[in-house]
This record gives C-alpha cells, sequence and structure tokens, in this order.
C-alpha cells in the first residue's frame, strides 16, 4: 500500500465541530443534489450502480464530519470508507474517470452547501481541512480501485496463459497428427482413380487445419511479443539463406499454385547482424501476407545497401492498400480490404512488433493496384562475422 498522504495530518491540528456539524445539517440535500449532478453527468451509469452510489455517500460524509470533529481520530476514517468506495466502484465495472467525476461533483456542492450552511466564508484552515479529507476519501479510493483491477487483470492473464498453454500443447500437437494421417490418407486414395475426388477432399481438410494452426502460431507469436518474453540473440544471418529457408518450406508451393513468382534476390553477400527468429518472424509474415493477396504478378524479397546496413524489402503486384487503411494497418486484430481472405489479422502486427524488437521501424509503401513493398533497415554483420 502508498504511503499515507502527510497532508491528512492537517485534520488532527485541531477540532472544527461547527462544519461537521453543518456538514451533517446540509446531509440529505448535499445527496439529493450530488446524485442528480451524476445523472447528468455521468447518464450512461448502470441504475443499479447509481444506486449504490448514492446509498454510499451519507456514509463517505458522515466520515468527513467524524474526521472534523475528532483530532484524535483525524484522517483515519475517512481513508477507510474510501478504499471501500473505491473497491465497491471496481466491482461495479465503473471507470476510473467515473469515480474521479464522483468526487469532483461531491467537492463543489459540499462547500456551496456549507456557505449555505453557515451565512459566511469558511477560514482558511476549515477549508484547508475539507479539502484534505475529501483528498484522502478520494486518494485510499483511487488507489483501492487500482489494485482491485490490478488483481483482476493478473488472474485474467493467467487464464489466458493457461489457455494459450493449451492451445500450443495440446491442440495444435493433435493438429499436426491429423494433418499428417489425412496426407498418408490422401496418397493412397490418389492411387485409385475412383477414390481420387475423395483425396481431394481429404487434401482440401488438410489446408483448412493447416490454415488453422498457422492461425494459432500467429495468435501465440503475438502474445509473446506482447509480453516481451523476448531476448534478444544477436548474430550475423545470412540473408539469402534465411529467405532461401523460408521460401523453400512452404510458400513457393503456395505461390505456384496460385500461378505466382517468386523472387529471391538478396544479394550473395548480404549479412545482418540481427535476431534470426524475429527477423524470421518478420519475414515470415511479409512475404505469407504478399502471396495471400496477391493474385498475379511477382513476390519479390530484396534487400539493398544502406549505409552501415540493409533495406530489406517485401514487394508485391497486389491490390495495393488504401491510404486510410495505411493509419491501421499494424494495429492486432485489424482487417481491411481483405479480398476474400481469411485470417486473424495478426500478420503485421507481429511483423510490426518483432520489429520494433530489433530497433527498428516497418515501413510501407503502396499504390491502389499496383501493389505494396514493406521494408525494414538492419544492421549490417561485419564482413569477418558473415564470412
Amino acid at each position: 500500500m502508498p504511503d499515507p498522504d502527510p497532508t491528512a495530518d492537517i485534520l488532527s491540528f485541531r477540532e472544527l465541530p461547527e462544519v461537521a456539524a453543518a456538514l451533517r445539517d446540509r446531509r440529505q440535500t448535499i445527496v439529493r443534489r450530488w446524485n442528480d449532478a451524476v445523472k447528468k453527468h455521468l447518464p450512461d451509469a448502470d441504475p443499479l450502480t447509481a444506486a449504490q452510489v448514492r446509498d454510499s455517500i451519507p456514509l463517505v460524509l458522515e466520515k468527513i464530519a467524524q474526521a472534523l470533529e475528532s483530532a484524535d481520530v483525524g484522517a483515519d476514517l475517512v481513508t477507510d470508507v474510501g478504499r471501500a468506495h473505491g473497491v465497491s466502484r471496481a466491482q461495479q465495472n465503473y471507470k476510473i474517470e467515473e469515480l474521479l467525476t464522483e468526487y469532483r461533483i461531491l467537492r463543489a456542492i459540499v462547500f456551496e452547501e456549507l456557505l449555505a450552511a453557515r451565512g459566511t466564508p469558511l477560514g482558511y484552515a476549515e477549508i484547508l481541512a475539507v479539502n484534505v479529507a475529501i483528498d484522502a476519501a478520494l486518494a485510499s479510493g483511487v488507489s483501492a480501485f487500482a489494485e482491485h483491477r490490478r488483481t483482476q487483470l493478473q488472474s485474467a492473464a493467467e487464464s489466458e496463459s493457461k489457455f494459450l498453454s493449451f492451445l500450443s500443447h495440446d491442440v495444435r500437437n493433435n493438429l499436426n497428427a491429423v494433418t499428417l494421417m489425412l496426407d498418408v490418407l490422401a496418397r493412397r486414395l490418389s492411387q485409385r482413380e475412383e477414390f481420387r475426388e475423395d483425396a481431394e477432399d481429404l487434401r482440401a481438410l488438410q489446408r483448412s487445419i493447416l490454415e488453422t494452426t498457422e492461425g494459432m502460431d500467429r495468435l501465440l507469436d503475438s502474445e509473446r511479443l506482447r509480453r516481451g518474453a523476448v531476448v534478444l540473440k544477436l548474430a550475423p544471418v545470412r540473408l539469402r539463406d534465411l529467405v532461401e529457408a523460408l521460401l523453400s518450406s512452404s510458400f513457393l508451393r503456395r505461390a505456384q499454385a496460385k500461378g505466382l513468382t517468386v523472387e529471391n534476390a538478396m544479394p550473395a553477400a548480404a549479412a545482418a547482424q540481427s535476431d534470426r527468429e524475429l527477423l524470421t518472424l518478420v519475414l515470415q509474415n511479409l512475404i505469407g501476407n504478399a502471396i495471400k493477396f496477391s493474385a498475379r504478378g511477382t513476390v519479390r524479397v530484396a534487400a539493398e545497401s544502406v549505409p552501415d546496413g540493409w533495406r530489406l524489402s517485401v514487394s508485391d503486384q497486389g491490390p495495393g492498400i488504401s491510404p486510410e487503411r495505411l493509419r491501421t494497418l499494424f494495429h492486432a486484430f485489424t482487417r481491411g480490404e481483405t479480398h476474400g481472405q481469411s485470417g486473424l489479422g495478426l500478420g503485421l502486427s507481429i511483423a510490426s512488433h518483432a520489429a520494433h524488437l530489433l530497433g527498428n521501424e516497418l515501413q510501407v509503401q503502396s499504390t491502389l493496384g499496383r501493389g505494396s513493398t514493406f521494408s525494414l533497415i538492419v544492421p549490417a554483420a561485419k564482413p569477418e562475422d558473415a564470412a
């Protein structure tokens, strides 16, 4: 818990029974006016929540009055009721801005009603004491509110982690086993003329499962990057070899199935001082997107020398990206012009996040109807290291 506000000790300097009595005398009016103001300023508040808020304010006012009239108790009573107030608002799914609004409204009304009850303005010490009492309730309420929300988020994160672990191990492994079995069955059926159509159906099913597991991989990659659970392992990376390995894994087959050409235009001598895993994530998602959204032409993976590094680029001749779409292009789960393609909208977000971890920013240039180019600058490896 945070240290108590040292200014709260002002409540122990002197007793203010007249202010406390005036506050009790005007309590019903304060609650009524406060309730009307909250309805006006927080019209979207849940009716049940609003009623609970209204019912708790008399207790807050009473504790403030007790603190003002008893130098022995000071701000402790106000702190306790403020903490309970904050927890109840968190449990009722209030926003912290709404909690702050409650107290801003309360403060203004309290001073107006104290002036009306007394008939004369409050003195400096009285104004300071009332403000400190309200601030003590507010500070403890906000602290308790934030702590309760932090606990909720931690619990949710733990549940999410368990779910992702389940996806990563149990579900994904089982689906991989299914795809292998489907491949065996498809091969056997394709050897007999009467079952070749069935074999194609099995291959279509296999492709659907592969797309599902790839989506799961993207989800897991996104979560891992979001949490920052990555330790950079910088080492020389031969770029042409890296791209060749990526293309031969599955991208060439997908491109050929769509009638696309994929060109590895990396110079033979190009080598980066980078993290191979993160760089693979960047290129993997960029190449995958280029193939996925292109219906014609060439996907080109290239690098050009720049001062102290290499500018890597993935270009396509696809439909291009509209200017308004570019503003949210790298946001997770954001999908714009999909051109009939399915997906989670995570590929570019993963590539962008991985690029940030590498200390650079993913750039994009696009023209509608002509294609897009994504690029990233990486530092060059020393010649002796890249050899």
